[in-house]
């Protein structure tokens, strides 16, 4: 059943963004993408293979609370959650040409 709600889920936030999601490593590889620490108290940084163009924070119905563009050519990037409440977030990282979304948890 929670699997299933998660499916549902995606596949909302994928029609809201019309763009591919990929929450586990069907699509990407474990080393393509890294967050940590994860779970986060205060900050997570964000790694990825290739340049990160926007990070977003969502919650789990799919609204943005967190944004950031970035036009560098940076892999990494550290990102404040410090105000966001304890629980789960989804974070969306957009490359040239992909999004890759994770589960994020805050303590």
């Amino acid at each position: 059943m929670k699997k299933m709600l998660l499916f549902f889920l995606l596949i909302s936030i994928s029609s809201l963004y019309g763009q591919e999601v990929a929450l586990d490593n069907s699509k990407t590889s474990p080393s393509e993408v890294r967050i940590s620490p994860n779970p986060a108290k205060s900050f997570v940084v964000v790694t990825h293979i290739q340049a990160i163009r926007r990070i977003a924070v969502l919650s789990i119905t799919g609204q943005v609370i967190i944004e950031q563009s970035f036009d560098d050519a940076r892999h990494t990037h550290r990102i404040d959650v410090s105000l966001l409440r304890r629980g789960a977030y989804f974070i969306r990282i957009e490359t040239d040409g992909r999004i890759v979304t994770r589960k994020l948890l805050k303590n």
